[in-house]
């Protein structure tokens, strides 16, 4: 399912589901980040009890859903209960270590794999063929996304308008551009500010956010409507990822704007999706 598209929603429906049924569920995903969006998701749609497990603790045998993170799930298969259901979010994941996430898969007794780019011969490999798939023509013509424009990338970059994403091919090369642009920041894994600068780029108090391999999965702001991919790359799954930022639909009329230095290359990825 395309990114924006409730592709987490439904993940957590079919936890509810399970659980209606007794059945124990574990949500995997990559990141802590992931995990605390459907910890914070979670916990506003039910009152059912879930358990995070992470670090030195360790989940209560009673518990019907656990969340945990893709590392946590290699470290902890023999914790889980026989008989329970994985629904791994961000499934294209499995690439790395492909060995680590067969023994996960091989461990439950059904395993789900969610993701916006599922393409890669392992992840096809590890999951077998598609049950369910949501174009992204499809979603765009039922509103879920708004329409895209694909772009060459400017030769004289415009000062920053609200809510723009401009990634660029290294770290350094980030923050020396957001060193010399007015209301923007550099944004990346190691940024010890990291949620004070997003929820000032949330409030338009930063117009441009200058990044290289950050927000690529996870990110969700509507209001982005021009990102700029000023890298190549010659993975389908990662300019996908980046485009995907600017498709969220905030209003009607909304036309996401994608400056790429390689065009022909998004526009392959694109394609790709449907």
């Amino acid at each position: 399912m395309p990114t924006g598209t409730g592709k987490s929603r439904v993940i957590r429906l079919l936890a509810y589901y399970a659980m209606a049924k007794r059945v124990p569920v574990v949500i995997a995903a990559p990141t802590e980040e992931i995990i605390t969006q459907f910890a914070d998701d979670l916990r506003r749609e039910t009152r059912t009890p879930f358990y995070i497990d992470k670090a030195q603790l360790r989940r209560p045998a009673s518990c019907l859903l656990t969340l945990a993170s893709q590392a946590t799930l290699w470290r902890r298969l023999d914790s889980y209960p026989d008989g329970a259901l994985l629904l791994f979010d961000e499934c294209h994941h499995v690439n790395q270590p492909a060995s680590c996430n067969r023994k996960s898969l091989a461990r439950f007794r059904l395993a789900l794999g969610f993701s916006a780019s599922p393409w890669s011969a392992e992840c096809v490999e590890l999951f077998g063929s598609s049950l369910f798939t949501y174009r992204l023509s499809k979603a765009i013509a039922d509103g879920f996304l708004c329409p895209y424009l694909v772009e060459p990338l400017p030769e004289q970059m415009p000062g920053p308008l609200p809510f723009e994403l401009y990634f660029c091919p290294s770290n350094d090369h980030a923050r020396q551009l957001a060193q010399q642009t007015p209301r923007s920041a550099y944004l990346g894994h190691e940024t010890k500010d990291r949620s004070s600068i997003l929820r000032r780029f949330r409030a338009a108090s930063l117009h441009r956010l200058y990044l290289n391999r950050c927000l690529i999965e996870g990110f969700d702001c509507p209001q982005v409507s021009r990102v700029f991919i000023d890298k190549t790359s010659e993975s389908d799954l990662h300019l996908y990822q980046i485009a995907g930022r600017g498709l969220r639909r905030k209003a009607p009329g909304k036309m996401c704007r994608l400056a790429a230095r390689s065009p022909g290359s998004l526009l392959a990825a694109l394609d790709r999706a449907g």
